[in-house]
């Protein structure tokens, strides 16, 4: 059974891209690889086993060629040398298995109006887009039984800045889950482990117990 993707396998891909696009001499191809390469310099954006391998393609790539390093080098260089030295003082606890972001029930009524939620489930109001979402857990859960799930309830004003500062669509899905894959680690406090005992509250923040509540068998 294959494992859930990571942002550091990601990462190692994007990598491989940028050999690739490198490698085929086409002048729009360089130009998609130096735009990865930027995405992929961005602060604090690179895991540490990604970092030390760019680094050392950027150095031999470099030595190569008789180029010295230019920018994009250094910062590749100076960000693997960081990680490096703080390896055994990470700051922050990196989540060990799948997380689902979801819009938390204050938000929801406003997303939706400004066009920010979409879709059957959202249309049909707030209970079918939680029951929506239990199920797909439900599912990830069937096909990596050994993966913790969790689940964050996430306001608006995160979701929009980060697609802001990333130039992306905040009615996207794929943003929201992006954001989550960055920014939610172990010690954020919205973390709800899933699924939660059947007497405990629901992960949905409706107040009922979780049997009763997304977890009825009615919604099995």
């Amino acid at each position: 059974m294959r494992d859930p993707p990571t942002p550091e396998d990601g990462q190692y891909a994007s990598i491989e891209l940028v050999h690739r696009l490198r490698e085929s001499g086409d002048e729009r191809e360089a130009a998609e690889a130096d735009r990865i390469t930027a995405d992929l310099l961005r602060p604090g954006h690179l895991e540490e086993g990604p970092a030390g391998l760019f680094a050392e393609d950027l150095q031999v790539a470099r030595l190569e060629s008789g180029f010295p390093l230019d920018d994009h080098d250094r910062v590749a260089l100076e960000a693997a040398r960081e990680m490096l030295e703080n390896e055994d003082r990470p700051e922050r606890s990196e989540l060990d298995g799948g997380v689902e972001v979801l819009y938390s029930r204050d938000a929801f009524d406003v997303a939706r109006a400004r066009g920010l939620l979409t879709g059957q489930t959202a249309e049909l109001g707030i209970g079918a887009y939680y029951r929506a979402a239990e199920g797909v857990m439900r599912e990830r859960a069937r096909e990596f039984p050994d993966t913790p799930w969790r689940v964050v309830l996430h306001g608006i004003d995160e979701i929009t800045a980060f697609a802001d500062r990333e130039g992306l669509d905040p009615a996207d899905r794929e943003t929201c889950l992006a954001w989550g894959r960055t920014n939610v680690t172990l010690d954020d406090p919205r973390l709800i482990p899933w699924p939660p005992e059947r007497n405990k509250p629901c992960w949905c923040g409706s107040g009922r117990k979780y049997k009763k509540c997304c977890g009825s068998a009615a919604h099995r």
